[in-house]
């Protein structure tokens, strides 16, 4: 910015920098939360799913007597 009134353009500068530091961060901020929510919706889901799986393998585990150490995963 130019101009020949330096007060001006101090008061002007000063109330730039005030407003980016107040509005910025905000906007931003929502910006990367609008963003990432679908990505923890992706995260989740599979989260949960396997939280659900978790107790059935067990019992069936338990009942065949199958050593969780001895399960190899399929390549």
């Amino acid at each position: 910015m130019r101009s020949p009134d330096t007060r001006f353009m101090a008061e002007a500068g000063s109330q730039v920098s005030t407003r980016l530091q107040q509005q910025f961060p905000a906007r931003l901020g929502h910006a990367i939360a609008n963003s990432l929510f679908p990505i923890e919706l992706e995260i989740n889901q599979p989260q949960q799913i396997l939280q659900q799986l978790d107790q059935p393998i067990a019992q069936v585990r338990d009942s065949n007597s199958i050593d969780p150490q001895q399960i190899r995963p399929a390549p």
